[in-house]
């Protein structure tokens, strides 16, 4: 379970996913980071297909990891302090991944955070995501 500087995660959130990985580490058979999901962006104008690819490969909406299990794969959006917005972010890498799922096995959406506010809770509840609080 590789510790440094996790791609595309917010530095404030680094300890919220070691503590996941502390307590998850041991059932974890593969991980991988920054996992683009979706098509990207519309390509503007009359670019060449390099450059068509490089800006959709840019403009990708990204998972903070992808996490496989033996029976199971978790999409998960990492925050110290998640609001309306990490909902919305797990929401739609949920229904992007489903488009093109990456390893064929069952897929459940998880927020892995520090505290989450009952609101928020009763919103993933309602949605079928989960929550961890490390």
């Amino acid at each position: 379970m590789w510790r440094g500087k996790y791609p595309h995660m917010l530095e404030p959130d680094y300890p919220v996913w070691e503590r996941f990985l502390d307590t998850y580490a041991g059932s974890i058979l593969k991980l991988y980071y920054d996992v683009r999901v979706g098509v990207g962006g519309s390509v503007p104008g009359d670019v060449d297909e390099s450059m068509a690819r490089m800006y959709r490969a840019v403009t990708a909406k990204r998972l903070d990891a992808l996490v496989e299990f033996q029976d199971e794969v978790w999409l998960v959006e990492v925050s110290s302090g998640p609001g309306l917005r990490a909902v919305g972010q797990l929401a739609s890498y949920l229904a992007l991944y489903a488009q093109d799922p990456k390893i064929s096995k069952p897929t459940e959406p998880y927020l892995v955070c520090d505290r989450l506010d009952p609101d928020l809770k009763t919103t993933l509840r309602l949605y079928s995501m989960h929550y961890l609080e490390v």
